[in-house]
């Protein structure tokens, strides 16, 4: 079991909002490329909006990029990568209006990042919880992040069986205690995690005299606190993980206003339509289905106020197509899990006139103003 903490970060390279240019205006849904040729139309993307940046920092930026699963090792779209393009918002302006996220960019970097950095997310947020501040007094970036890498480590080491994977973590353990983070490393190590977090919402950045700080104020401690209820180990973090619950974590977290009342199945797929007509307008060979569940639950939530689990939705669709047996076909992973989505045209033309209807709980672009809730 490999634990969910990014490990490979760069100080140069801390901002949630990298994902999405990377996948935005660097790479492709159906099209290998080079990292090389990432890196160079990264590097040229950013310093466009006003920031030195060079090919070293966009090669770390790749990495960040490859590690949160937005892009596969030829630098493909994953289905996080969908996900992103279903939700994230890049424009040509400065870069740091860029890294300022809208309401979708951060239920989707919580879902991104939980899933690839839960573990550190965790961590963080205990210690902000006692502390109150990160450096706490008397400590340093480096004693922080060798803490919660050994802490994490241990952490998974006392949830996994595979002999291999305990050996693994246990020469990570060794490794660090020797070799404890020093002069940079640590602040290297840290920094993406907690800029994430702040541009979460779940702690503010002020500037010190030797440096960042990090503290929690009285409303991001809530959500600190709503966070390590819902997610209060890394047992805890698989089990959430394993069963598409990022969005309904989120929603406890932000505290978002929710109904809970079901939608019909042809409801669900006038709410899915538009996710799965975007992604199918990409050219890929047939619609990944995770992505657009989750930009719908995500569109639902912050129009709407309704949360729809990711499990109910695949309940609603699979008795979607016992009512067009020839219009709604499923493909299956290994496991046998619904995974891909095809829509026939008669269908499609048949829900684009079902969602104009009145009655129907389509989203349209009246949405409500949700900004104070996050």
């Amino acid at each position: 079991m490999e634990p969910r903490i990014l490990y490979r970060t760069h100080y140069q390279v801390d901002e949630p909002a990298f994902a999405e240019v990377v996948v935005s205006k660097c790479t492709s849904p159906i099209a290998s490329t080079y990292d090389d040729s990432v890196a160079e139309r990264l590097a040229r993307e950013i310093r466009t909006r006003g920031k030195n940046f060079n090919i070293a920092a966009a090669r770390y930026a790749i990495g960040l990029a490859h590690r949160l699963a937005v892009i596969g090792d030829n630098n493909v779209w994953t289905d996080n990568g969908h996900l992103v393009n279903l939700l994230a918002t890049v424009e040509n302006r400065q870069w740091t209006d860029e890294l300022v996220l809208t309401i979708d960019e951060m239920l989707l970097h919580f879902r991104l990042f939980l899933e690839a950095d839960g573990a550190a997310f965790i961590f963080l947020a205990k210690l902000l919880l006692l502390e109150g501040q990160l450096p706490a007094k008397g400590s340093d970036w480096n004693d922080l992040a060798t803490d919660m890498f050994l802490a994490t480590y241990a952490d998974y080491l006392a949830v996994t069986n595979p002999t291999a994977d305990r050996m693994a973590l246990r020469s990570r353990i060794d490794r660090l205690r020797s070799q404890r983070y020093k002069g940079k490393s640590g602040a290297h190590k840290l920094f993406l995690h907690l800029q994430t977090l702040h541009r979460l919402g779940l702690v503010e950045r002020e500037s010190a005299s030797n440096g960042r700080q990090y503290r929690a104020s009285d409303e991001s401690r809530k959500r600190l606190e709503r966070l390590v209820a819902a997610i209060p180990d890394v047992l805890a973090l698989e089990r959430l993980v394993q069963r598409h619950r990022h969005i309904e974590v989120a929603a406890q977290v932000y505290d978002l206003r929710r109904q809970h009342e079901m939608l019909s199945p042809n409801e669900a797929l006038c709410n899915l339509l538009p996710s799965y007509l975007k992604v199918v307008g990409t050219g890929v060979a047939i619609c990944p289905l995770a992505p657009i569940i989750e930009a719908t639950q995500v569109s639902l939530l912050t129009a709407t106020y309704r949360l729809l689990k990711y499990a109910d939705f695949i309940a609603l669709l699979r008795e979607a197509q016992s009512l067009h047996l020839r219009d709604i076909r499923f493909h299956q992973d290994r496991r046998g899990n619904p995974a891909f989505l095809k829509l026939s045209d008669d269908l499609i033309q048949r829900l684009a006139v079902g969602g104009q209807n009145s009655h129907s709980l389509a989203i349209t672009s009246s949405r409500p103003n949700v900004a104070d809730g996050i």
